[in-house]
């Protein structure tokens, strides 16, 4: 099991990394390209209203990014605002 800071690591190496969500009934993919850990947890900044609101609605998230040399990771979470 990779740790909080081995997955924060890889999304960093990635650049772009991509949230898959869910806005109502329809799936969404997200492409985000920072992050940053507070508290021992990814956080990730949604910048346009939609998305944010898309998320407050729904949390129940996936996280997935590929590196440069190979290998790729996906993450479940749930997103909550603070």
């Amino acid at each position: 099991m990779m740790s909080v800071q081995e997955a924060h690591d890889y999304l960093k190496k990635a650049g772009v990394f991509y949230v898959a969500a869910v806005d109502d009934e329809q799936p969404r993919v997200l492409p985000f390209g920072a992050s940053d850990l507070f508290a021992g947890k990814i956080c990730l900044q949604a910048g346009k209203e939609n998305v944010s609101q898309q998320l407050q609605r729904n949390g129940r998230i996936e996280i997935s990014a590929m590196a440069e040399l190979g290998g790729w990771i996906r993450l479940e979470a749930t997103a909550v605002r603070f």
